[in-house]
Order: structure tokens, then sequence, then C-alpha cells
């Protein structure tokens, strides 16, 4: 019967695992180093020092790419999902309104739904590149285009 052969880590990758490395980096892109180390449970060296090792670990790198299209999924699909039920209320309340004072109602879903497509735009070409501290996403960490869809 053969043994699995593990692979030992290396003096400078003591206890690395690209999996937990990835989810970190991806908090971290979204929030900041420091809140991302402490949800993890690291330390924000940690963070930077993994967010260097992406240039060189295309295996880190794309873990991290897919943890990001993962995330950039999930705020987008709830934001449809938002913006689909504003039309549905605005739909109801031109329906039952009775009265200037039901009229304001629909004026005010109406420029939330409006607010909301417009930081929508803003938010699908903005994130992608910087996250929340103004760093610049390292190079080879693509993001889907969600700006490409169109919202009518």
């Amino acid at each position: 019967m053969k043994e699995a052969v593990v692979k030992k880590p290396t003096k400078g990758e003591k206890g690395f695992n690209r999996h937990r490395a990835a989810r970190v980096l991806v908090e971290a892109q979204l929030t900041t180093d420091k809140a991302a180390a402490k949800a993890h449970g690291v330390s924000v060296s940690s963070v930077i020092g993994w967010r260097a090792r992406l240039e060189s670990d295309p295996e880190l790198a794309g873990m991290f790419a897919a943890g990001l299209e993962r995330a950039d999924g999930a705020w987008r699909d709830e934001l449809g999902l938002l913006v689909l039920e504003s039309a549905r209320k605005l739909r109801e309340l031109v329906a039952t309104a009775k009265n200037i004072g039901d009229m304001r109602d629909v004026l005010d879903v109406m420029r939330t739904s409006a607010e909301t497509l417009v930081e929508y735009k803003a938010l699908v070409v903005d994130v992608p590149a910087h996250n929340r501290e103004g760093r610049a996403a390292p190079a080879n960490a693509t993001r889907a285009r969600p700006d490409t869809a169109t919202i009518q």
C-alpha cells in the first residue's frame, strides 16, 4: 500500500494556506486590510505580504480573482433584487394612489430608484479598480465587467 506524499512547507511557506489567504485578500479588497485581518485572526502585515505574493503565485492570484468574482456577483444580485422590488412597489403605489400624498410616495420611490441606478453604475465602475482605502487592485486580479449589462 502506497503512502500519500505530503509536501512539507518550505521555511518561507510555513503554515501558508492559499485558500485562507485568498479569502482574506478578497475581504480586504472589499473592506480594509485591518478589518479583514481582524475578522480572520491574522495580522495586517500578513495581508500585505499575501497581496505582494499575488504577483508571483498564479494559483493564489487565480483563487483571489475567483473570490472577487463571487463577491461581485453577490452584491450585484442583491442590488438587482432591490431595483426589481422598487419597480414593483412603484407600480403598486401608482395603481392605488388616491390623493396628492399618495403621489408624493410615488415620487419618493421613483427618486430612490433613480438614485439606486446611478449608484449602481458608479459602483460597477469604481469598485473593481479600488477598494475603500483607495488602493489599486493587483494587476493580475481581474473582475467581471458588470457595467456591460444593460439595466432597463
